[in-house]
């Protein structure tokens, strides 16, 4: 089998040609079994369903129903399908027959808790949307505990049949035809906003993903970014939220606004590093924590100093409830508006989901219990357990983060919890210039050291009475 490995840009130009060529090459995976059960249902998530893998004749059975359920719904004016998907993928034709469907009629898609939807499957998921005269808006909803994956496409073939020259001739003109479609979804017009159903970063991570990897969608950094809206999240309670949350609001809005999914730095209180022993710089944890500085607009709301986004000259101004959280950007030198920051009595113009306070990095697995409020960042990862040369656990492991300020010097407080073991508690002071940061773990003064284990590098506290922690950051 032929592979070829793409290197993508956002420019409109090379983003296509990468997209022609290894669709071309490969296609998307095919899953062997039975054809997708499709039916009508009296969920309070939605009234048709797609389970298994998508086959040739779906479209047929889909469209079918769907016509029933609009033909039944009290309001002609408005589309009324709601289709829940758990399908590890399948055909690429049918899956883009249905896609296409889906956009065209307004037909809401939604992932339940416990189901996935992988591959041509996450593609048709993304084409959700309501459609009519006043209501037109893209509704694509994954629930806590779903997953949803995309990977570069690929063809599969029979190893037991020979081909001959037309065989794959015919194959490569099946590509072109299913690149070309693909494109079209991809960059149909988003109902409002400027860009595409399918946000070309998206695009081009998917083309990075070998076919044999899945691209997760597992950060609310990039629910945002995607425009993917969240159900099964808690809803905090007034107290939970702090400046700190106020401060990633306006880092959630500038990924978002930009639509990039990835993170936007390597390192820094905004990247991954937040799970890292070693802290991101201590003044920019401190800042994190005193982000409204006791300043408010008249309406009541916060001002956040947004300098250290990488906005110089700009302004954010957050307003947080415990159901919606109101937010606006402006800055000076790069053009970037987001609702408005001029108006002395407050006035907003877009609103995000409580949700979008937490950490860019905090995963939506994590956002089913109240508890993920009480910090900034929370992930579930693999963590190591040694008390002198005795291991005492190796596995999954429940990471969270949450800002300090003591003497104004920074700290990140972990909480980990170990199965069967209880919580850990270690403190990491921020990075300073020419200083070593302390680090405490149980009480004690702990020194970083890095292992490997089971061939992944990990990250350990270690104090002089033998405990040592380690995460996989």
């Amino acid at each position: 089998m032929l592979y070829s490995m793409v290197n993508h840009s956002f420019c409109a130009g090379s983003f296509v040609r990468a997209l022609v060529i290894a669709t071309a090459i490969t296609g998307f995976a095919t899953e062997d079994g039975f054809a997708a059960s499709i039916q009508r249902v009296d969920q309070a998530s939605c009234n048709l369903s797609i389970s298994g893998p998508i086959v040739a004749g779906d479209f047929e059975v889909f469209d079918r129903l769907r016509q029933q359920v609009e033909e039944d719904a009290p309001l002609p004016w408005v589309s009324h399908t709601v289709v829940c998907l758990d399908s590890p993928g399948g055909s690429v034709f049918e899956g883009l027959r249905l896609s296409q469907l889906f956009y065209e009629t307004g037909v809401q898609t939604y992932i339940e808790a416990d189901s996935e939807c992988l591959s041509i499957c996450a593609v048709m998921f993304m084409m959700g949307r309501v459609r009519g005269d006043e209501h037109n808006r893209v509704s694509r909803t994954l629930e806590v505990g779903a997953r949803l994956g995309f990977h570069r496409p690929r063809m599969t073939l029979d190893e037991a049949m020979t081909y001959t020259a037309d065989d794959m001739s015919t194959a490569y003109d099946y590509g072109i035809d299913a690149s070309f479609r693909l494109m079209e979804l991809a960059t149909l017009p988003h109902p409002r906003r400027s860009t595409e159903m399918i946000p070309a970063e998206l695009m081009a991570r998917m083309l990075e993903t070998p076919p044999d990897q899945m691209l997760y969608i597992s950060t609310i950094r990039e629910a945002l970014a995607y425009d993917i809206q969240l159900s099964g999240v808690a809803v905090p309670t007034e107290g939970q939220l702090r400046p700190s949350h106020g401060d990633m609001l306006c880092e959630n809005a500038i990924a978002a606004w930009e639509q990039r999914g990835g993170s936007r730095y390597e390192s820094g209180l905004y990247s991954r590093q937040v799970f890292s022993f070693s802290a991101p710089y201590s003044h920019s944890i401190a800042r994190a924590v005193h982000a409204a500085n006791g300043e408010r607009f008249p309406s009541g709301s916060y001002r956040i100093d947004t300098s250290r986004n990488g906005l110089y000259g700009a302004e954010c101004g957050v307003m947080l409830g415990t159901d919606s959280a109101q937010v606006c950007v402006w800055d000076g030198r790069t053009g970037l508006r987001i609702g408005n920051c001029s108006s002395e009595n407050g006035l907003w113009s877009e609103s995000f989901p409580t949700w979008a306070t937490l950490h860019p990095s905090t995963e939506i697995s994590a956002l089913g219990t109240q508890m993920a409020f009480d910090f900034e960042a929370t992930q579930w990862t693999l963590c190591s357990l040694y008390e002198g040369v005795t291991e005492r656990y190796w596995g999954p492991c429940h990471q969270a983060v949450t800002f300090s300020e003591f003497d104004g010097e920074g700290w990140m407080n972990h909480s980990i919890t170990l199965p069967n073991l209880g919580t850990y508690e270690a403190f990491v002071q921020g990075e300073r210039y020419e200083e070593t940061a302390a680090a405490i773990l149980s009480g004690d003064p702990a020194q970083r050291v890095n292992r490997s284990m089971e061939g992944l590098a990990f990250e350990c506290l270690e104090n002089p009475a033998g405990l040592r922690l380690c995460v996989f950051p």
